[in-house]
């Protein structure tokens, strides 16, 4: 069984001195005595709230075992202390008990929907979890599935002042979308440009069309710093009905367009000739900024490309299987004028 402990600097409990390795008691009873530790690392800030002055261990209570009925905690007469987490590795240990116990109690500090970081860190869980904090702070989030309590996302992020800023809302990924959608949605005679609402549209279309995308962190870490889109690309006639999914740069470039099952249909190049007249449409409203954005893209693309060549990343399965995923990105390449 493995479990988590805090304590004040030094190893340090309640006056008495822990040590690496196996420390051993009389009694535990989670009342009175015993070695206490906690299945949920969210429960040791009960104990230990002073977050930037206690230190958290992974440890494992062996010997006789005392559980609480008021939260996870545990006293044992015979605890292992493994090793100390760093701040970050024990938020991400947090993290991982709520997507394996998502019926559980949340634990101390775990906030719902909507938090601002607070002694150096904020845990928030919800359908569209959002926080923010000063410089320095860590943000850990949990994304619920729409129709129940499952975690199907799980990030975190260090307010360090450059990539991550202070007093900003993160993840900010729906701001993005939404200072895009005039910009970029299209209608033509057959296709059209959609831009998504939340997130949460971007995972049900992803899942209609079983492709990727649901599946891989980089597209939302590329959305969060504006470096490309997640657009959806369908006909006219079926606005509702999810058709392509398009990966764009901020200046129009398609990185990708990729249909059920990353395929591309019959009909891909009509819908290569209505991307091209998007981008043209899109042209004229781009502004200074966007331009700036489409340059660092078009910079970090670039690398990514000379790196899956150097790595020969391969393509494991579906109908691509075999080829090299450089090869594909270039083929799929649709660079705006």
């Amino acid at each position: 069984m493995i479990a988590y402990k805090g304590m004040c600097p030094g190893m340090i409990c309640l006056g008495y001195q822990l040590k690496m390795g196996l420390n051993v008691t009389e009694q535990a009873n989670c009342q009175a005595n015993g070695f206490h530790c906690a299945a949920n690392p969210m429960d040791c800030l009960r104990y230990y709230g002073d977050f930037q002055n206690s230190e958290y261990y992974l440890v494992r209570p062996c010997g006789d075992l005392d559980e609480d009925a008021a939260d996870s905690k545990i006293s044992c007469t015979q605890l292992w202390v493994l090793r100390r987490l760093e701040p970050q590795e024990f938020f991400l240990h947090a993290l991982a008990y709520m997507a394996d116990h998502p019926q559980m109690p949340d634990g101390c500090d775990v906030k719902r929907e909507r938090a601002q970081a607070w002694n150096g860190y904020a845990v928030v869980r919800g359908k569209h979890p959002r926080a923010k904090g000063k410089l320095g702070d860590i943000l850990a989030f949990a994304r619920e599935a729409v129709n129940g309590p499952k975690i199907e996302h799980l990030s975190l992020c260090v307010i360090d002042g450059k990539e991550r800023l202070p007093d900003v809302w993160y993840p900010h990924i729906e701001q993005n979308l939404q200072a895009i959608r005039k910009k970029f949605a299209f209608t033509g005679k057959q296709f059209q440009i959609q831009v998504p609402d939340k997130l949460e549209d971007i995972f049900m279309d992803s899942r209609k069309l079983c492709h990727c995308i649901a599946n891989s962190d980089v597209y939302w870490e590329r959305m969060e710093r504006r470096e490309s889109y997640l657009l959806f690309l369908r006909k006219t006639a079926e606005p509702d009905t999810p058709y392509y999914t398009v990966e764009a740069e901020p200046g129009g470039t398609v990185r990708q367009v990729r249909t059920q099952y990353n395929r591309q249909n019959d009909d891909i190049g009509e819908v290569r000739a209505f991307l091209k007249i998007w981008q043209k449409q899109l042209a004229k409203r781009l502004t200074q900024k966007d331009k700036q954005l489409a340059a660092d893209s078009h910079e970090l693309r670039i690398k990514e490309l000379v790196q899956l060549r150097n790595d020969q990343v391969t393509i494991h399965t579906g109908d691509l299987a075999g080829r090299l995923l450089v090869d594909v990105l270039t083929e799929d390449l649709m660079e705006a004028a």
